[in-house]
C-alpha cells in the first residue's frame, strides 16, 4: 500500500507502529524522526542501488530478457554483490520505503544521463525521452514489489497542493512525471492520504483517508472494501485487522512463493479435522480446536493474511471447509479424491455444523463435486423429468404438477419436477434421499443405463446452442410482421435478448458496486434508476475483484439497505473471486457453474475479463459463450477507461475505453461512469444505445447504501 502526506505529518513515525520484522528502505538521508526505533534500514543514494534492493527482495521475474533488470541474470549478480545481505531478507515481514517521492527523483536523474536521453540528431537532452524513461522504469519498480507475496510493503511519500486550470486547490500526490503518480493506484492494493482533520474545537487531528469519493479531494482508493472514509493513523493492529485482510494468496502460483510452511499448516489443520467429532478429545482434536492465536502454532500468519485474522473455533473450522473444498475441486488427484470422500462424510457434516455452516447448502453449492460427464447426464435427465420418474417408479402419479408419487418395494417415494430441486427424492419410510442420479442407480443398479435411454435426447442441448441462421427477408416481409417486439432483458432498450452491454468507468469509481445493487434490483424484478426488466431475471455474476468475505459484506449490505424481495436471493448467484478467461476451458467451467444452479440464465455478467481477452477474438469468444448457455441471453462486460482528464472523458466517454475500437464495433450498448467534478461525490453515467432512442445522461450518487438520482448537476 501507498501512504501519502504533506510535509511534518509524520508519515515516517508510521515505523513505529508495524508490529512485524521490518526493515527501512531509506531514501531520505536518515530516519531524524525515528532514531529510537529498534527495525533495520538501508540507506539508498543512487537508482541503482535502488533497482538491486527490489531486485534481491523480490527475486527475478522469467519473463524478462536477461539484460533488462529484476531479470534471472540480474538477480544473480546482486545475489552475489550482496551476499552477505541475502539471507537476511528472510526474516523480514514487512518492507517500509521511505520515500517513493524521493526514489523518483533519484530515477529522473538516472534516466537523464541514459543514452535514450540525447536525440540522435542533434546530441541535445531529449527532455521528454528521459520523463518517458523515468516512467517506464519506476513502474517496473513498482511491479517488482508488487508481487512479492510473503512481505507487507507499505510506501510513503509526499503530498502537495497545487491550483488546477480553475484555480481551485487539488491534493496530488509528488512524484516527478506526471504518469508515476497516476498509475500507483492500479498497481497497489491501498491508497491512503494521512493529513490532519480539524474537530470542532478547531484543533487538527491525525487521521488516515482511505475512500475515493472524499469530500476533501485526497487522493485514496480502498480495494477491500471494509476501510471507513476516516481511520487512525495506526499499521499495528489496525492494519492486521483492515488493510492487510486483502493482501493474501492470490493464485496457485503465489501460494509457492509463500514457502510450504503455510501450505503444510493448512494441510495439519484439515488433516487433523477430517476424523474429529464432537466428543473426540485426542490431542489432534484438542488443539484444532483451540489455536487461538498466532503464537501457538509457526505459520499462521500465512492464514492471517488469508482474511482469518483471530482462531476461535468458527472461523478454524471454516478454514478447514474451504481447504476440503479447494481439495475437492483441485487438480490433485490424490488430494480430490481424498477430500471427496470425506464432504461425503458423517465428519464433514460435523465440521459444518462446528464452522456454523449450512451442510445441505454447501452440498448443494459444489454439485456434490460430480464428474462433468455425470452433471450433463443430470440435466439431460432434469430435462426430461415427468418421463424419467415414469419410467423409474410406473404406476405412480403426479400431484399438483409439483411433485411424483411413487412406490418401490412397497415404500413410498417422492420426487420434486419443478423449480431448483427437480430430481431431489425422498424415502419417507427409510428416511432415505438423494437426487436424480442416486434414484436412478437405486432402481436400475448402474448410470450407464440412464445415457441408453436418453439416447438422441442427449444431444438436445447441442441444438440449443446453434448459430441462428443468416435470412434474407424482402420489404413486404418487415411491413407485414406484426408480431411483438421481444421483451428488453433491461428496459428501456439498455440490454435486449441477445446483446451485449459494456459498463465502463475509471478505476474505483463504483462500478462493481453499481453493477451488483442493479443485478439485485433486476433478479427480483424491480426498477433501479429507471432501468427494470419485464420480469425476475435468473442471473450469474462472475467476478476476479472480490474475495468471498467482502462480496459477502457487499451483498448484505445492498440487499439490507435497499429492502429487495426475496426473489434477489434465489435468482442471482454470484462467485467469489475467479479468473476470468473466455478459451474453450473457460468457457466450459462458466457452463458448469450455471449448470449447478439454473436450467437456464437471462444474463451472463463478466466483472471484468483478463487483458487477454480484449486482444484475441472477443466477439467470436463471448458469442460462443452466449451459444452454449442460451443464445437469447444478455450479457454484460466491465472494462475500465483508459487514463484520460475528465474534460476529455466527457466529451469522448465511449472512445475513452479501453480496447474501444474493438468494443464498439460489436457491443449493442454501453455504459460508462465518472466522477465529473473531485469535490462531489456524484457520478454521471452515460449511456450509448444501438436499438433505441438515446438516454439523456444521469447524475448519481449513493447514500447510506442506496444509489439515487442526484439534484445536483455536477461540473468539472
Amino acid at each position: 500500500m501507498v501512504i501519502f502526506g504533506p510535509y511534518g505529518i509524520g508519515k515516517t513515525s508510521l515505523l513505529k507502529t508495524v508490529d512485524e520484522p521490518t526493515l527501512c528502505l531509506d531514501f531520505e538521508a536518515g530516519l531524524l524522526a525515528v532514531q529510537d526505533w529498534q527495525g533495520d534500514s538501508i540507506s539508498l543514494r543512487t537508482w541503482n542501488e535502488a533497482r538491486d534492493i527490489a531486485c534481491l527482495i523480490g527475486g527475478p521475474n522469467p519473463a524478462l530478457k536477461s539484460d533488462q533488470a529484476y531479470s534471472q541474470r540480474h538477480h544473480e549478480h546482486v545475489s552475489g554483490k550482496y551476499k552477505d545481505l541475502f539471507p537476511e531478507f528472510s526474516k523480514y515481514r514487512c518492507i517500509f520505503v521511505d520515500s517513493i517521492t524521493v526514489a523518483s527523483r533519484l530515477c529522473l536523474l538516472w534516466a537523464k544521463m541514459q543514452p535514450e536521453a540525447f536525440s540522435e540528431r542533434s546530441g541535445k537532452q531529449d527532455m521528454r525521452a528521459a520523463y518517458g524513461l523515468l516512467a517506464q522504469e519506476m513502474m517496473a519498480w513498482l511491479n517488482q514489489f508488487q508481487h512479492i507475496r510473503d512481505k507487507d510493503i507499505i510506501i510513503v511519500g509526499t503530498l502537495g497542493q497545487y491550483l488546477d486550470d480553475f484555480n481551485r486547490p487539488i491534493w496530488l500526490p509528488q512524484c516527478e512525471g506526471a504518469k508515476t503518480a497516476s498509475e500507483i493506484p492500479g498497481i497497489v492494493d491501498e491508497v491512503i492520504s494521512m493529513i490532519g482533520i480539524k474537530k470542532n474545537d478547531g484543533t487538527e487531528k491525525r487521521s488516515f483517508v482511505c475512500h475515493t469519493l472524499n469530500p476533501w479531494g485526497y487522493p485514496a482508493k480502498d480495494r477491500s472494501g471494509r476501510l471507513s472514509m476516516v481511520e487512525e493513523p495506526h499499521l499495528g493492529p489496525y492494519a492486521k485487522h483492515k488493510i492487510y485482510q486483502i493482501i493474501g494468496i492470490k493464485s496457485s502460483k503465489a501460494e509457492d512463493t509463500w514457502g510450504e510452511m503455510g501450505r503444510s499448516m493448512l494441510r495439519s489443520i484439515l488433516e487433523s479435522a477430517r476424523d474429529i467429532h464432537p466428543h473426540d478429545n485426542s490431542e489432534n482434536a484438542i488443539l484444532a480446536r483451540k489455536l487461538n492465536s498466532v503464537a501457538e502454532l509457526n505459520g499462521l500468519e500465512f492464514t492471517v493474511k488469508s482474511t482469518i485474522l483471530k482462531y476461535d473455533e468458527e472461523k478454524l473450522w471454516s478454514a478447514v471447509v474451504t481447504r476440503g473444498i479447494q481439495d475437492a475441486v483441485g487438480k490433485n488427484p490424490k488430494l480430490r479424491e481424498e477430500a471427496i470422500n470425506w464432504l461425503n462424510s458423517k465428519s464433514f457434516e460435523t465440521v459444518c455444523e462446528l464452522a456454523n455452516l449450512n451442510f445441505t447448502r454447501m452440498k448443494n453449492m459444489y454439485g456434490n463435486f460430480m464428474s462433468k460427464k455425470q452433471k450433463e447426464l443430470k440435466m439431460l435427465l432434469i430435462d426430461n423429468i415427468k418421463e424419467c420418474v415414469s419410467y423409474l417408479l410406473p404406476n405412480g402419479e403426479f400431484y399438483r404438477e409439483k411433485t411424483y408419487i411413487g412406490d418401490l418395494n412397497g415404500n413410498t417415494i417422492t420426487v420434486k419436477i419443478v423449480g431448483k430441486e427437480a430430481g431431489d427424492w425422498r424415502n419417507f419410510t427409510e428416511g432415505t434421499g438423494g437426487d436424480i442420479i442416486d434414484l436412478w442407480i437405486l432402481i436400475k443398479g448402474d448410470i450407464y443405463s440412464a445415457r441408453k435411454w436418453l439416447n438422441k435426447k442427449s444431444k438436445s442441448g447441442e441444438k440449443k446452442g446453434r448459430k441462428r441462421e443468416e435470412k434474407i427477408f424482402s420489404v413486404k416481409q418487415y411491413l407485414s410482421d406484426q408480431s411483438p417486439i421481444p421483451e428488453d432483458i433491461i428496459a428501456p432498450r439498455i440490454l435486449t435478448p441477445g446483446g451485449l452491454l459494456v459498463i465502463g468507468g475509471t478505476p474505483k469509481v463504483g462500478k462493481s458496486y453499481f453493477l451488483l445493487s442493479l443485478l439485485a434490483h433486476l433478479a427480483a424484478g424491480v426498477s433501479f434508476l429507471k432501468m427494470k426488466s419485464a420480469r425476475p431475471l435468473k442471473i450469474i455474476y462472475l467476478q476476479n475483484e472480490m474475495e468471498y468475505n467482502y462480496i459477502r459484506e457487499r451483498i448484505q449490505q445492498i440487499i439490507t439497505n435497499q429492502r429487495l424481495p426475496n426473489l434477489a436471493e434465489e435468482n442471482l448467484i454470484v462467485t467469489t473471486k475467479m479468473r476470468l478467461t473466455l478459451n474453450d476451458e473457460g468457457i466450459e467451467r462458466i457452463k458448469d457453474i450455471i449448470g449447478e444452479k439454473f436450467k437456464t440464465i437471462d444474463l451472463i455478467v463478466l466483472d471484468s475479463l483478463d487483458y487477454e481477452n480484449m486482444f484475441s477474438g472477443l466477439q467470436s469468444r463471448v458469442e460462443k459463450l452466449r451459444s452454449v448457455i442460451n443464445p437469447m441471453a444478455g450479457i454484460i462486460i466491465t472494462r475500465h477507461t483508459r487514463k484520460v482528464s475528465t474534460a476529455t472523458l466527457a466529451k469522448s466517454p465511449f472512445q475513452a475505453l479501453i480496447g474501444a475500437n474493438a468494443l464498439r464495433s460489436f457491443y449493442t450498448s454501453g455504459m460508462v461512469m465518472f466522477q465529473p467534478n473531485k469535490r462531489t461525490n456524484v457520478l454521471q453515467v452515460v449511456y450509448e444505445l444501438r436499438n433505441g432512442k438515446s438516454i439523456p445522461a444521469k447524475f448519481i450518487s449513493r447514500v447510506n447504501g442506496r444509489w439515487q438520482n442526484s439534484k445536483v448537476i455536477a461540473t468539472a
